[in-house]
């Protein structure tokens, strides 16, 4: 089965928060994780949904 990016992404982001040392990077890694994974907890279709 193939990965799914959306799990790739915030994989990939938590990794980078685990090893970034400057805290201003370090809150803007945390912010896009947790935005990741609030994407994660919807439907796909919602998430195609144009915002208007």
């Amino acid at each position: 089965m193939a990965p799914n990016p959306r799990d790739q992404k915030w994989h990939s982001l938590a990794e980078q928060a685990s090893r970034e040392m400057d805290p201003k990077k370090l809150t803007l890694l945390v912010d896009q994780l947790c935005s990741a994974l609030d994407e994660r907890g919807k439907p796909l279709a919602i998430q195609m949904l144009p915002i208007i």
